[in-house]
C-alpha cells in the first residue's frame, strides 16, 4: 500500500485542489474537447492518481501532455494550487528523451528554419492535410497543429518606429514557433503597437525560449535558453512583449514579471 503523504510530498498544493470548476472557462483544451481529462481539475486528479500508484503513468500521458501550460488557470484557483509546479514536477520525472530531437531542432536555427520551410510547403500542397487523416494519431496531431495560412516573419537586430507620438519603447519576443508560423501574428502586433505610439525593438535572440524544453523535462537547457533570450533585452525598454503564453509563463518563472502578453499590456 503506497503511503499518500510520501506519494505526494514532492507536488505541493495538489489536495488542495476542491473540484469547484472555476478554472474550466480559462482552459483553451477543455474549451475546445469539453472533456474533464483535459480540464486543469481533471489533469491534477491524473496526477494524483499517476502518484499514489492507482493509474499508470502511460495511462495518463496523453491528456497531460495536451496542456499548453499558459497558466490561465492558476487566477482563476481560489485554492490557489501551483498547477504549473505539478505539472513541470511529472514532466521533469519522465525526462526529454521522447522529444529531444524535437527541442534540438528548436534551438538550432538552420534546423529551425529547415523545418519551417518543410512545413510550410506541406501544407500548402495539402500534405498535411492527407497526414491529418491517415497518419498514425501522434502524427496526425503534429500536422494538425500547423495553422491554415502558416507564414515566416524572423527579422533581426530591427527597430520599427512609432506612427505618432512617441509613447515608450518595447521589445518583441519572436520566438520559434510563432517565428516560423506564426508571422502574420507577429506583423499585425507590431502594426498595432506602432499604430498606438510605441517603438517595437527586435534585438538579436535566441531562437527558441526554452519554453518547450521546460515543458518537455529538459529544465536545465530551457533555464539556459531562457537566461539567453531575458538577456537579449535591454533595461531601458518600457516592456517586453509576447504573444505567447506559454513563452509568457515559462520566462516569467525564470524572472517573474519580465514579460507580458500584449492583450495585458494594452
Amino acid at each position: 500500500m503506497i503511503n499518500q503523504a510520501d506519494s505526494l510530498k514532492d507536488f505541493p498544493g495538489l489536495l488542495d485542489c476542491v473540484h469547484c470548476g472555476l478554472c474550466l472557462d480559462s482552459c483553451p483544451t477543455y474549451k475546445v474537447s469539453g472533456s474533464e481529462a483535459d480540464s486543469p481539475r481533471g489533469r491534477l486528479a491524473l496526477l494524483r492518481a499517476v502518484q499514489e500508484g492507482r493509474l499508470k503513468d502511460e495511462e495518463a500521458a496523453d491528456p497531460l501532455e495536451r496542456c499548453l501550460l499558459c497558466r490561465a488557470c492558476e487566477p482563476a484557483c481560489p485554492s490557489q494550487v501551483p498547477y504549473h509546479e505539478a505539472w513541470s514536477h511529472w514532466q521533469n520525472q519522465r525526462g526529454p528523451a521522447a522529444a529531444s530531437r524535437l527541442l534540438a531542432t528548436l534551438a538550432t536555427p538552420w534546423r529551425l528554419r529547415l523545418l519551417g520551410v518543410a512545413a510550410r510547403l506541406a501544407k500548402s500542397l495539402g500534405i498535411l492535410r492527407i497526414t491529418e487523416r491517415w497518419a498514425p494519431r501522434g502524427l496526425a496531431r503534429r500536422a494538425g497543429s500547423i495553422p491554415s495560412h502558416p507564414s515566416r516573419w524572423r527579422p533581426e537586430k530591427t527597430i520599427k518606429p512609432a506612427h505618432k507620438q512617441l509613447r515608450g519603447r518595447i521589445g518583441l519576443h519572436i520566438g520559434c514557433v510563432n517565428g516560423e508560423f506564426f508571422g502574420a501574428t507577429l506583423r499585425n502586433l507590431t502594426s498595432l503597437l506602432n499604430a498606438q505610439g510605441f517603438e517595437i525593438v527586435i534585438p538579436h535572440q535566441p531562437t527558441c525560449c526554452g519554453a518547450l524544453h521546460g515543458h518537455s523535462g529538459a529544465g536545465t537547457e530551457g533555464r539556459s535558453l531562457a537566461n539567453e533570450t531575458l538577456k537579449s533585452f535591454s533595461d531601458d525598454l518600457d516592456a517586453i512583449l509576447s504573444p505567447s503564453a506559454g513563452c509568457v509563463g515559462w520566462l516569467n518563472e525564470i524572472q517573474s514579471g519580465k514579460i507580458r502578453e500584449p492583450m495585458a499590456f494594452l
